[in-house]
């Protein structure tokens, strides 16, 4: 059942584009922003993989990740861009290699065995954040570019979706191999902030886009997310105590993707 939950997920996330009549947000924007989720949806997975049962239709879900991720930042090299934006993507793409590369050997190592060797977590950790911070800087690239048609709503929804994702990731990573390493002088940023942290500042988030939301339909949807977000938000705050990966794994990425849709 809950690898069946995964693969609609997945199937939805990558319909999204044909499923958008109109979108506030730049294609190029969306495809970066889909490609940070795929990004974390991939080290989620593979983490899910190791915990539990080790399955290759686990191992098959982690390829889809993988397979998303290089086709979004594919996609998205296609369109016109600006010669900073070129060059920044031009930068991401070692780091990807090394990412999928990194992310294939560990989906890989001894299935049998029950740790992982010790060098592997800062291995995938440095991998993972090398490649998020290049995205960032095309994130910057594209919004000299696309950033002023952004609304504060636009902003919200733009970044919330990758966040949801990477806080599954460390979650998970943390109830079956252990925390992810992150610069611990770089807090300001998300992907180095501590679960409980994050998930606080997503809370805020999603209240405030609650209030800027003016259309009917999207408000409607917004509080089907909260819904879900408040299932594990309590879980999420106390996650030196109570993990519940499996619980988190599922109902994060279905805000995530349920939070893409409102674009």
């Amino acid at each position: 059942m809950q690898s069946k939950i995964r693969a609609t997920l997945s199937a939805l996330a990558l319909g999204l584009f044909s499923s958008q009549s109109s979108a506030a947000i730049d294609i190029s924007l969306q495809h970066l922003q889909q490609s940070e989720v795929a990004l974390f949806r991939a080290g989620t997975d593979l983490f899910m993989h190791r915990g539990e049962g080790r399955t290759q239709e686990q191992a098959s879900q982690v390829d889809s990740d993988l397979k998303a991720l290089n086709q979004h930042l594919s996609d998205l090299q296609q369109l016109p861009l600006s010669p900073l934006a070129q060059q920044a993507m031009a930068a991401t793409q070692p780091l990807l290699a090394n990412f999928d590369s990194q992310v294939r050997q560990t989906l890989a190592y001894a299935p049998s065995e029950a740790d992982l060797p010790w060098e592997a977590n800062f291995e995938y950790s440095k991998a993972q954040y090398a490649l998020w911070m290049a995205l960032q800087d095309v994130a910057g690239a594209l919004q000299q570019t696309h950033g002023s048609k952004l609304n504060a709503a636009d902003k919200l929804l733009l970044k919330l979706p990758g966040e949801v994702q990477s806080l599954a990731t460390r979650y998970v990573a943390r109830a079956y191999i252990g925390d992810i390493e992150t610069p611990t002088e770089q807090q300001h940023l998300y992907i180095a902030q501590d679960i409980d942290q994050l998930a606080k500042s997503v809370n805020t988030d999603l209240l405030t886009l609650q209030s800027l939301l003016t259309d009917a339909d999207d408000q409607a949807k917004l509080k089907q997310i909260q819904v879900r977000w408040q299932f594990i938000y309590g879980r999420l705050l106390d996650y030196k105590n109570n993990l519940t990966p499996l619980m988190i794994e599922r109902h994060a990425a279905d805000v995530a993707i349920r939070l893409l849709t409102l674009e």
